[in-house]
């Protein structure tokens, strides 16, 4: 599952860096996004499955907290 998520989410953002009017820049933008979270919670089930086995193994990682409210509003916000 999370192969098919990292294809769309690349493939949205080959087809980013290509010229587009706004509308189309924000709708690729909101599919990369959405890739996103949809692949968190993926990754939450996997853990959930790992914690239920007692495999999990914890790892810290830094997040811009800001960016990524910031991505949660657009993707609220958005309207075609």
């Amino acid at each position: 599952m999370r192969t098919p998520l990292s294809v769309i989410m690349q493939a949205g953002e080959f087809v980013q860096k290509g010229e587009l009017d706004p509308t189309q820049h924000r709708l690729i933008k909101m599919i990369i996004v959405s890739g996103k979270i949809l692949l968190g919670t993926v990754n939450d089930f996997i853990d959930f499955a790992l914690i239920r086995e007692n495999k999990f193994k914890l790892n810290l990682d830094k997040i811009n907290v800001m960016s990524a409210i910031d991505e949660v509003i657009e993707l609220f916000n958005f309207q075609v």
